[in-house]
């Protein structure tokens, strides 16, 4: 079964409209290519890197705090915000199955949203409209840098043509996602404090470092700017150049230089620019 039945079925039996579950589809198509085991910016034949990276996760190397700060996209929604990598590692060690399991990711994902955003999830029930639930899910559940719903669009229309749409009806009721022997053993979930994970919506800015992109690259670029550094073009994009000017300001407020723009560097930046 291709990972989109497997995630259309699931949504289904979460009560997810037909339009809504084609809507969550084309979102995800955008994101990740409906797979679950895709790690941001690989774009390799046999996704040689995420593959490598889900194994490091599995065998241990890739711990939960490097997996929370690494700031790469992972999974069908491309998590990447640290609290929401956080608990999706938590539940995976609970659940004791493979993280990247198309079925305990939608899970995961219907979990966030009927917490976090009850209005959507009550909408997505009954919706038949697969345009307009795309455009939901985009800005109000992905909110990606770039809301670009037709892409999402044109994306859930060609995968309602690939897939049985009654497919779903004869499955069981909702239950588990399978558990694998070849994962690894489920741990004690450690618990994240709320008060101490900032705001989700963008401000403060998240962690930056090189090679990301995006409004808080912008922020960053523009505060500097602002304090006399040379950044002349405001492109979101965090390259090298930037990279050694971020160390520059570090060095100079005795931050630990090391390129990675967090909590203690925001601080900073953001008193020096009440001028």
């Amino acid at each position: 079964m291709s990972y989109y039945q497997t995630i259309y079925n699931r949504l289904r039996q979460h009560g997810i409209s037909e339009a809504g579950a084609l809507g969550f589809l084309g979102n995800w198509d955008c994101e990740s290519n409906c797979e679950p085991y895709r790690v941001q910016g690989d774009f390799s034949s046999y996704r040689s890197t995420s593959k490598a990276y889900v194994n490091s996760l599995n065998t241990g190397e890739l711990t939960r705090d490097r997996f929370m700060h690494d700031q790469k996209g992972f999974g069908l929604a491309q998590w990447t915000y640290f609290s929401r990598k956080a608990e999706l590692y938590d539940e995976w060690k609970k659940l004791g199955c493979l993280i990247d399991d198309p079925v305990f990711q939608t899970d995961f994902a219907m979990k966030e949203l009927k917490r976090d955003n009850g209005d959507l999830y009550r909408y997505l029930l009954s919706t038949n409209n697969v345009y307009d639930a795309c455009s939901r899910i985009c800005v109000e559940f992905e909110r990606p840098y770039h809301n670009n719903v037709d892409a999402r669009f044109q994306s859930a229309t060609r995968i309602k043509s690939e897939i049985d749409l009654n497919a779903w009806s004869g499955e069981e009721a909702l239950k588990p996602a399978e558990s694998s022997s070849s994962s690894t053993q489920p741990q004690e979930a450690v618990t994240v404090k709320p008060e101490l994970i900032p705001a989700t919506d963008y401000w403060p800015p998240r962690d930056v470092d090189q090679n990301m992109h995006g409004y808080d690259v912008m922020v960053l670029q523009a505060v500097l700017k602002a304090r006399g550094y040379p950044v002349t073009i405001i492109t979101g994009d965090f390259d090298a150049e930037l990279d050694k000017i971020v160390r520059q300001f570090q060095e100079a407020y005795q931050l630990g230089a090391d390129g990675v723009v967090g909590p203690k560097t925001w601080k900073k930046l953001l008193e020096l620019s009440r001028i």
